[in-house]
This record gives C-alpha cells, sequence and structure tokens, in this order.
C-alpha cells in the first residue's frame, strides 16, 4: 500500500489522499465528506444497501458515518480521495442557497453527469504540484457546487443579480493585480459576491474560469514583453510565476514552443540579445 497526502493552507479544511492498493478487500467507516476518482483497477463494493461497480474514472461519493465494504477487487488499484470537513460542506450548502439537510442522495455519479467534469477537475488540481492558489481555490469552489448538488433536496444555485456587472469587477480586479499571488476571496470581495457564485458567473459570461483566465492574460503580456526583448526570467518574475520553468511548461502547452524561441521567432531587439551575449562572454575576450 502507497499513500500520499495533499493538503494545501490555501485550502484549509479539505485534503486529497492518494493510494496504491493491493487487491485485499477493505471495511471502512467513514468520517468526512469525500469524492473519490478511481485511476486504475476495478472492484464491486457495498454502500447504504446498494451493491456498486467502480473502474477507471469513476466518481464515488461519501459521508460521514457511511460504511464502505468491498466485495470484490480486480487486482491492485491507484485512486485519490478529496475529503472535506464537515463545516466546508455546510458553508457551501448555506451560500449556495441551500437549506435542506446535508446528506448525500446518491453514492456514485452516472456516466455523462454533467457535474463530472468539475469534481475530475478538483482531483486534478490537488495533483498538480504547479497549480497556483487562484488555480486550486476555484477547482475547489467548482467542485464543491457540484458536491452540494447531490445533497439531499439541493437545487440548482443561482447567481444574485447583475452577474456582468460583478465580473467585470473581478475582471479588473485580475488586471490590476496581474504580477501579484491572487486569490479566490479577493476576487469575490472584488466582486461583490461569493466565491461559488463568482466561479460561475465567470465560467458563463468569459468562457473560462478565473485561474485560467489570469493565466492566459499572464501569457498575453508575456508575449509582449518577450518580443521587446526582456529576458525569460525577467519576464517570469515580472508577471508572477513560481519561475522560469513554470512559464516555460504554460508558454509551450499554449504556444507551442519555449519563451526563448518565441523571442527569437518575433525578432526580438538584437541589442538585448548582443548586451548578453557580452556579459556570458566578457572574460574570454579579455584573454585575446
Amino acid at each position: 500500500m502507497k499513500i500520499l497526502v495533499r493538503a494545501r493552507p490555501e485550502v484549509s479544511g479539505i485534503r486529497a489522499t492518494y493510494f496504491e492498493a493491493d487487491e485485499r478487500l477493505w471495511c471502512s467507516v467513514k468520517e468526512r465528506f469525500s469524492v473519490s476518482l478511481i485511476y486504475s483497477g476495478r472492484s464491486e463494493w457495498w454502500s447504504r444497501g446498494r451493491t456498486l461497480s467502480s473502474g477507471p474514472r469513476t466518481i464515488d461519493l461519501k459521508q460521514p458515518n457511511q460504511i464502505h465494504k468491498d466485495i470484490r477487487r480486480d487486482g491492485p488499484s491507484q485512486f485519490q480521495i478529496v475529503s472535506f470537513e464537515d463545516r466546508v460542506v455546510e458553508e457551501a450548502a448555506r451560500l449556495l442557497g441551500f437549506r435542506g439537510a446535508v446528506a448525500l442522495r446518491r453514492s456514485q455519479l452516472d456516466a455523462g453527469d454533467p457535474d463530472l467534469r468539475a469534481l475530475e477537475h478538483l482531483h486534478a488540481a490537488f495533483r498538480a504540484t504547479w497549480a497556483d492558489a487562484l488555480h486550486l481555490q476555484t477547482a475547489v469552489a467548482e467542485g464543491l457546487a457540484a458536491f452540494v448538488r447531490q445533497l439531499e433536496g439541493a437545487g440548482e444555485p443561482r447567481a444574485p443579480g447583475a452577474p456582468r456587472l460583478k465580473v467585470a469587477r473581478a475582471v479588473d480586479y485580475i488586471h490590476a493585480h496581474l504580477t501579484e499571488a491572487i486569490t479566490l476571496d479577493a476576487l469575490a470581495g472584488a466582486a461583490g459576491l461569493d466565491r461559488f457564485h463568482l466561479c460561475r458567473a465567470f465560467r458563463e459570461d468569459m468562457g473560462l474560469p478565473p485561474y485560467a483566465f489570469a493565466l492566459e492574460l499572464r501569457l498575453a503580456r508575456a508575449r509582449g514583453l518577450l518580443e521587446r526583448g526582456v529576458g525569460v526570467g525577467n519576464v517570469a518574475a515580472q508577471l508572477g510565476f513560481y519561475d522560469q520553468s513554470q512559464l516555460n511548461r504554460h508558454f509551450r502547452r499554449s504556444i507551442g514552443m519555449s519563451p526563448s524561441a518565441y523571442a527569437r521567432a518575433m525578432g526580438a531587439p538584437r541589442r538585448v540579445v548582443a548586451r548578453r551575449a557580452r556579459r556570458d562572454h566578457g572574460p574570454c575576450r579579455a584573454m585575446h
């Protein structure tokens, strides 16, 4: 058995636990609300009076005091469980306007369920060591909203009035703080929405979640700086990337080439390249 716990201070009360398990059968009582994603392996298990099957990409939902009892496992498996403290789920339900009992109405999502994507993204964000605070907080907010929709009596949450104007405020905030570490709470405060309604309204109006919009805006500014001859390391530092390797990774994904290759292709000013060359090769010239 291999276990890896992933917790981030930007999202308190939530943790992800990754498992590589053998074929032994397990019986356990759940202590937290949780959502699990199966990466490999298949199993049959009993819970809440039903026998269910899980396989790759299956999303399973659990709640406190729920019994999980394995019936069969087809060899080793890999899966991740994202668990929430009670207060996290209760706060999300309250902010989303749900006043019913905090209990799940099912233990597994059907294939094709519209909430699958948000919960898969939640898991991916915890596995991505490069994910910044805004990325992770957005994934958690959207994942929690999807989880709350699985509660007994939960309805479709509706965003408060004038969402477009509020989204515009969030966009302005991103522009003004692009070089800083933007948090979802700060963005929601600027917009005048809670973080759950902000994520939904932002995606509906802009076509992207807040973290993706901020990333694309940073990449657009990075292209402009590179075209003016600013060095890759300075570009990364000016635009709030963790380091040059993070800029390289996102740039390759977006543009299909490295930042330095893009600068050359766009004809970055030769004087910058020449100045760097003089600095790098100065000692060699001094020997002649």
